[in-house]
């Protein structure tokens, strides 16, 4: 038996052949369009009567407290429950905006990696909508069940002096000791992140899937280290896909219950609330984004 083994460049083309293809289905895909449209067209009143998941999916779930609550109490556990959890995905995706934006860049000086930049463009483009859909979403939501009150009293207050004082010396020391670690990749520096250093607008999140297990006071010179090195290195750039992967990974395990809650509801033809309908959707675009994370 004669074992065929595919060579460096028959391997390096199929993956170009299977990023092109991933960029033009995603073009081509209407997923970020609907969610458009269901956020234009939210309201929590229209979509307050009915759970937007299985039970299972609610906050304090199993506790004698939910088990005290009012069937109106439970259907509001359920909400403010996928309010959380979309409220941490949007910071998720505030960092993998900024972070595609910035490897891309690197990413544009390499032979070959047209396409797969203009499919980070494009993502770059769905996750802003996305943020914008979750946050209005969850706004509205926590307007109508907690109020004005509760939700000004819930904003956390930052020493903004000690924090700038912080940032800024921990940034010229990222920056300082990036440009010396990495003096020989200049030919691949990322004109994004030379843009940002000119316009002094590197504010990097600090929450976050990337930072979020690190303690507070560890995460600036952390994701400033990171963000320098990813932007001069298209090695290190490249990791970030290693980590947006497994972030993928962890958000379809939990999201793919919303499309199966949807499933139950259209086969019994019953009402989908549109919070479940942008989950659906969103676990779509992302399979998209999950297939470029491999690359």
């Amino acid at each position: 038996m004669v074992i065929s083994k595919k060579t460096p460049q028959s391997r390096e083309n199929n993956r170009l052949q299977v990023i092109s293809k991933t960029f033009h289905n995603n073009k081509n895909s209407d997923y970020t369009e609907k969610i458009k449209q269901l956020e234009k067209g939210f309201d929590y009143s229209s979509n307050s009567s009915e759970y937007w998941c299985f039970p299972e999916q609610s906050i304090l779930y199993g506790t004698p407290f939910y088990e005290a609550a009012s069937d109106s109490q439970k259907i509001a556990l359920n909400h403010l429950f996928w309010v959380m959890q979309y409220s941490k995905i949007a910071n998720d995706e505030v960092g993998t905006v900024l972070f595609n934006q910035l490897t891309a860049s690197v990413f544009s000086r390499i032979e070959d990696c047209q396409e797969l930049c203009q499919e980070l463009e494009l993502e770059t483009a769905q996750e802003k909508f996305h943020i914008h859909a979750f946050q209005r979403v969850g706004y509205l939501t926590r307007k109508s069940l907690l109020g004005n009150t509760l939700l000004s009293s819930s904003k956390q207050s930052v020493n903004n002096n000690f924090y700038n004082l912080f940032y800024r010396c921990s940034y010229n020391t990222i920056k300082y000791l990036s440009k010396i670690t990495l003096e020989n990749k200049e030919k691949f520096a990322s004109d994004y992140l030379k843009e940002l250093d000119r316009k002094k607008n590197m504010l990097l999140p600090t929450d976050g899937f990337f930072s979020r297990r690190l303690p507070f006071i560890a995460r600036i010179p952390t994701s400033q280290l990171y963000f320098w090195q990813s932007g001069t290195s298209p090695f290190i750039a490249s990791q970030f896909y290693a980590i947006r992967f497994i972030a993928n990974m962890m958000l379809k395990n939990w999201e793919y219950n919303y499309v199966q809650y949807l499933r139950q509801q259209e086969k019994n033809s019953q009402f989908v609330p549109i919070p479940t309908q942008i989950s659906n959707f969103h676990l779509l675009d992302e399979s998209f984004h999950t297939n470029m994370s491999k690359f």
